[in-house]
């Protein structure tokens, strides 16, 4: 089985390319902004892939290389960027996951799975 995982060198991902390997699973790892220690850690044992999720041709090559059973989707954007920089944050966190479930969909991907992040509790807190 082969998972695509977006965003993989952030917190979650590297989290999931620990648990996916040791279950056997191959890896491709995607991330815009890799992290050299995920890279030095699982040399060798993992495809990484530089990309941009918002590239939207990108991810269907992507994914048309490397024909994964299914993808995690982690590529968000989080604050603070998020509101330095909110045209950037649709085009990440809305387009990108677009792109992602296109793909997906025009590729035979089993699933997508989306999570969410800790963020989600900060603006649950602001909203109170």
């Amino acid at each position: 089985m082969i998972v695509l995982i977006t965003g993989a060198s952030g917190f979650v991902g590297q989290h999931l390319v620990r648990r996916l390997l040791a279950q056997n699973c191959e890896i491709v790892a995607m991330d815009f902004a890799p992290n050299p220690a995920l890279l030095a850690e699982f040399a060798g044992r993992i495809t990484f892939v530089q990309a941009d999720i918002t590239d939207g041709a990108g991810v269907r090559e992507l994914i048309q290389k490397y024909h994964p059973t299914y993808i995690a989707h982690l590529a968000f954007l989080l604050p603070p960027e998020t509101e330095n920089n909110p045209e950037r944050a649709i085009q990440v966190n809305v387009q990108g996951l677009v792109n992602v479930f296109e793909a997906g969909r025009g590729n035979q991907v089993k699933r997508v799975i989306c999570t969410s992040s800790m963020s989600a509790y900060r603006v649950c807190r602001v909203c109170r």
